[in-house]
């Protein structure tokens, strides 16, 4: 491919200057003349073959938003005869941190901040079960403000360290120039060419931390082999022997990152930018903040606050080290943990709860699925995970909050005992699998609902989350719910899991008949004969729509606060902006429903694909499983479309002011 030349066109982008070659093809500086935005755009070679998975993968890449990852616009290909392939990036002014390297190791209070910031970006992108799978300083732009920006997220398998990997898998030659380039940031899982999850672009960047404060790579050798030969045998030096500026505390996180096995590894990169800070002091915060105004101030000195606090961790971690001796140590670690330590963020996965002596899951299930849904109303607590429950039913918990990006884990059993249900529950620590709460509760079955209720209140009182007052919880815990009409909802709600929705819409129907008053049958029912109806193709959406629309206001009527109900009737809603209106309260209430983030962004998709690329990235942070309910054949989306025929302006006028109510 011969190189581009200035004022050269690649469609509505004109190039300003060559930047060099990335691991995709050459990058230019262009000028989008469309948006009028100045771009990185990298230009693939002409004989690029992978083009339609290339496509995929930049469709999901482009779904991420976070301050520390360049943010991809566009991936096209040229009309022209060319046909040329590129992607254009946000252009980010600045050096690779390659290249900031070239000046030997650096201070750490230039190292952890961008440290800090890379582990944020991907915690953000592996909410997203987005990995990177190729962390290293090639792949991170630092600007002169010290700000970091990761790039080519989930394009990994696409540039030219992919050709290396390989060649480590399958035991092949490797190319000299890939040894330092690629080679020494594997993670010994990907030589081995193991499973690999999100703890190994925490291993990478590890090595990369490591290289910042050291200014050598703790595992390169002078050949190939000895540089994989290290990465599976040898113990790098620490930090602070090579770098006396480095604390002990840093020694201690980097270390951990760089540990061989996963289980030993942090579990997260959430987990790793908090330790951090924490490792770096109160300073870490006044050091981000200084290198975003590029501040010339002087090496800080360590604080004499920092002994006294390295001290009182050292009697924290020998008093846990104690009660692990203690038969209910899990209790003992999960008191200390939350007392002494900062409060971990609410965020809640939930395993089914299992019933004593029942062969079959389906009332376990359904009763698991509703208190996820109180816990997603309740302010504060964010669920995560919903689709996805019933493959959770037997793991771990810690695995299982691992997976689910979850800090606690939901769990317990169902008892029937003299006819009451006796529901036993314990919340566990992803990060140890400690357990740090337990209760049992005991109901009649005709107050599984008012049950509900009070498990989500109780489990927010032990995530240190308040829990106000208001009409919606007083009428929730007077309701009462006929115990066969309960079960046949819980049956329907099984039939939707398996997607058999006309044995679903069928239960329903049922339940309703046998508890009039059973508000979720309603709405339940509404949303089943939706996606019936899309999955039935053009034209059947709206020969259902009176029926889902009957269906979901009869919901709302007996519960006028129940999400699935406002969904439902988004889905059915005759023009856009009330479709918009029911989703984006449906959204309010209940701001860990997955489905109803996606359905707004495929509505408004063709009106603003920034903000419609957002909300499926929350959704997909929220429930990467939860089903896309498909809008093409709404009466709203229909609107929408012969309204951008007549007037973009307007369209775009009603869902900025429809979205206004949308949770942030």
């Amino acid at each position: 491919m011969s190189e581009l030349k200035p004022e050269q066109k690649v469609d509505h982008y004109v190039i300003l200057e060559r930047l060099g070659a990335g691991g995709l093809g050459d990058v230019y500086r262009a000028r989008d003349t469309r948006e009028g935005r100045t771009v990185a755009l990298k230009v693939l070679p002409d004989d690029f073959a992978r083009r339609e998975a290339l496509a995929e993968a930049a469709h999901v890449a482009a779904a991420l938003s976070h301050p520390a990852i360049a943010m991809l616009f566009e991936a096209g290909e040229e009309a022209a005869e060319t046909g040329r392939l590129y992607l254009a990036y946000e252009f980010v002014a600045g050096e690779t941190l390659r290249q900031a390297l070239a000046g030997g190791p650096m201070h750490p209070r230039r190292a952890v901040p961008i440290a800090i910031q890379v582990a944020d970006a991907l915690a953000d992108a592996h909410a997203a079960t987005i990995l990177h799978r190729d962390i290293k300083p090639d792949n991170i732009m630092v600007t002169s403000k010290g700000a970091a920006k990761v790039l080519d997220f989930g394009l990994a398998p696409f540039t030219g360290g992919a050709a290396a990997r390989e060649a480590v898998a399958a035991g092949a030659t490797i190319a000299p120039a890939h040894v330092a380039s690629t080679v020494a940031y594997m993670s010994p899982e990907q030589v081995l060419a193991q499973p690999v999850d999100s703890r190994t672009d925490i291993f990478s960047l590890g090595v990369v931390l490591y290289e910042m404060l050291t200014g050598r790579s703790p595992f390169a050798g002078a050949t190939a082999d000895a540089t994989l030969m290290n990465l599976l045998k040898a113990q790098p030096e620490l930090p602070s022997k090579l770098n006396p500026q480095v604390p002990p505390e840093l020694d201690a996180v980097v270390m951990r990152m760089l540990a061989r096995d996963m289980q030993a590894r942090y579990a997260s990169a959430a987990a790793v930018s908090a330790d951090l800070r924490a490792a770096f002091g109160e300073r870490t915060e006044h050091i981000l903040e200084a290198d975003r105004e590029e501040t010339a101030a002087p090496i800080l000195a360590v604080p004499p606050g920092s002994r006294r606090r390295a001290a009182l961790l050292i009697l924290l971690v020998l008093a846990a080290a104690a009660a692990a001796a203690y038969p209910n140590r899990d209790a003992i670690r999960g008191w200390v943990r939350h007392r002494f330590g900062p409060p971990p963020a609410p965020v809640i996965a939930v395993i089914p709860l299992r019933e004593d002596g029942q062969s079959s899951t389906y009332f376990a299930d359904g009763l698991s699925d509703d208190v996820m849904m109180r816990l997603g109303q309740t302010p504060g607590v964010t669920v995560v995970g919903r689709a996805a429950a019933r493959t959770f039913r037997g793991r771990d918990p810690a695995d299982v909050g691992r997976q689910a990006g979850a800090t606690v884990v939901l769990t317990g059993e169902i008892h029937r005992v003299n006819g009451d249900l006796k529901i036993d529950l314990q919340l566990v620590d992803s990060s140890d699998g400690a357990r740090i709460w337990t209760q049992q509760f005991t109901n009649p079955p005709n107050s599984v609902v008012a049950a509900q209720a009070v498990i989500a209140e109780e489990v927010a009182k032990a995530l240190k989350v308040s829990t106000p007052a208001s009409a919606v919880r007083e009428r929730t815990l007077a309701r009462s719910v006929a115990p066969d009409a309960y079960d046949t909802y819980a049956r329907a709600r099984d039939a939707v899991a398996a997607r058999q929705l006309d044995r679903a819409i069928a239960l329903f129907e049922q339940a309703a008949k046998q508890d009039e008053g059973l508000a979720e049958a309603y709405a339940g029912l509404a949303v089943a004969l939706y996606r019936r109806a899309a999955a039935a193709g053009a034209g059947a959406v709206a020969t259902a729509q009176e029926r889902i629309r009957e269906a979901a206001t009869r919901a709302l009527s007996i519960e006028p606060d129940l999400a699935m109900a406002e969904f439902a009737s988004g889905l059915a809603a005759p023009t856009l902006r009330e479709s918009l209106r029911h989703l984006v309260r449906a959204a309010a209430l209940d701001p860990s429903y997955a489905a109803s983030y996606r359905a707004i962004a495929e509505l408004i998709a063709p009106v603003d694909s920034v903000r419609a690329a957002a909300l499926t990235l929350r959704a997909r942070r929220l429930d990467p499983q939860a089903p896309a309910d498909r809008m093409y054949d709404t009466a709203a989306a229909i609107e929408l479309r012969s309204g951008i025929e007549a007037s973009r302006a307007n369209v775009k006028q009603i869902v900025d002011a429809e979205l206004r109510a949308l949770p942030q």
